[in-house]
């Protein structure tokens, strides 16, 4: 590839990079812990009292089930973000062309936002990025812009402009 124009104007630091406040308000908008509190509240919780009240062997089972449904979400999310942290810190910087746009608006009481999914072609692979900063809005399909990628982690790729 001679001469790439891309979308974006930012390029990223030499690997290992600081992990600036703004990365980590990326790596939590993409791995949050709120589906491990729901999870514990509505199926944990519940379970619980269930247990507590009952007393049944059935009760034991469900409070087991919806333990390890709690624990397995939780463990996920402190998995996808060790690996963004990985792919921010260390990974490499890589052109993506931009396959697929979607925009989501949420409009909710007072809770109002844009989430920003791209699919991109990265390295012969097709992986999604997603933001809810604001940062992709003006994404166009076949653009270029730049990713860090990681190869131990070959199905996640991280916008530069997202983290810098």
């Amino acid at each position: 590839m001679e001469h790439v124009e891309y979308a974006d104007l930012v390029d990223a630091d030499p690997a290992p990079r600081e992990l600036t406040t703004t990365a980590r308000r990326y790596v939590t908008g993409q791995a949050t812990y709120f589906w491990g509190v729901i999870a514990f509240v509505f199926l944990l919780l519940p379970n619980a009292l269930a247990v507590s009240v009952l007393k049944t062997s059935g009760a034991y089972v469900g409070l087991v089930a919806m333990f390890a449904i709690t624990a397995a979400v939780i463990a996920r999310t402190a998995i996808v973000r060790s690996q963004l942290r990985k792919i921010i810190v260390h990974g490499d910087q890589r052109p993506a062309q931009i396959v697929g746009v979607e925009r989501l608006q949420v409009r909710s009481g007072l809770a109002r936002g844009n989430r920003d999914t791209l699919w991109l072609q990265v390295d012969g692979r097709r992986v999604k990025c997603a933001s809810w900063a604001g940062d992709l809005e003006g994404a166009e399909t076949h653009a270029w812009i730049r990713v860090l990628v990681h190869a131990a982690h070959p199905q996640r790729a991280v916008p530069v402009i997202s983290v810098t």
